[in-house]
């Protein structure tokens, strides 16, 4: 039996499954198995790529289409891991990351799930750290990345991923089920993860819906929402706050750039105009 089980969803990204399946075999930590869920793919490459997918350590499961979260729940049915790992068919890890998560497991009994910091590609370029601790840091957002290593243990107490978040925000509640039982979320300060972004992605569709997901959070957690609301609106005012300060960061940096002044000065003649009389008084 494996020590740590790496469960992939595939919904026709058959094109990106080598590369994420070898960023799982190159791992420095040996003791793995992984399982590829065929998601009812429709695109040809990928049902064929999955129907002939031959890696040590690799099984592919079939089923209908119905979303990652089945996809996880089901393979994790199918492994007796201690840790599971979940990663999308598109996305890869650094070779460390499983052998850096597993050490702080063994070591930490009172740590449920191990984090790493992200870098995105793709579309959009850029690194998110997530927060160690507990649910106080996901009252307002999802503050883990998509892949961590987790205790099997979190997943039972949990009875799974919630099957009502198909369309989303499920990692957000899947999380706060499982911080409820009093585990904490360690993070590892290195970019060990990297997620592809791309402009129809599963994330950017659901993030079209904010305001709905948040409403489905809620009322899954309504209990916990309960008895942190105070929390909840400090929180909230801190992320506004954070807000406010990168707006005004990025346009005083904007407004001293050469490009935002030339522009300036031609979109205001007047200003224009005084710039040039000066220059000829001085002359």
């Amino acid at each position: 039996m494996a020590k740590v089980c790496i469960v992939i969803p595939c919904y026709n990204h058959g094109k990106y499954i080598d590369e994420a399946i070898q960023s799982i075999l190159s791992q420095t930590y040996k003791d793995i198995e992984i399982i590829v869920v065929n998601d009812g793919s429709t695109d040809e490459f990928t049902i064929d790529k999955l129907k002939s997918l031959h890696y040590p350590k690799t099984q592919v499961l079939f089923q209908q289409n119905s979303g990652p979260v089945v996809a996880r729940n089901n393979a994790i049915t199918q492994t007796k891991a201690e840790f599971i790992l979940p990663l999308d068919a598109d996305d890869y890890f650094d070779k460390t990351y499983i052998e850096k998560a597993v050490d702080i497991l063994e070591i930490n009994n009172d740590v449920g799930a191990v984090n790493c910091y992200l870098q995105a590609f793709g579309v959009l370029d850029f690194v998110v750290k997530p927060l160690s601790g507990g649910a106080e840091n996901f009252i307002v957002k999802n503050n883990a990345c998509i892949s961590l290593l987790y205790r099997r243990i979190c997943w039972e107490q949990v009875g799974g991923y919630s099957e009502n978040m198909k369309a989303g925000y499920e990692d957000w509640d899947f999380w706060l089920k499982v911080l409820q039982k009093n585990w904490k979320i360690e993070v590892i300060p290195e970019i060990l993860f990297y997620y592809r972004k791309s402009e129809n992605s599963r994330d950017s569709i659901a993030f079209q819906q904010h305001p709905l997901k948040v409403k489905e959070i809620v009322s899954n957690h309504l209990e916990f929402y309960q008895n942190n609301i105070l929390a909840y609106v400090e929180a909230k005012e801190i992320q506004i706050i954070q807000l406010n300060y990168e707006i005004k960061k990025t346009k005083m940096k904007y407004e001293a750039s050469k490009a935002y002044k030339i522009a300036n000065l031609i979109l205001n003649p007047k200003l224009f105009f005084n710039k040039v009389l000066k220059y000829l008084l001085r002359r």
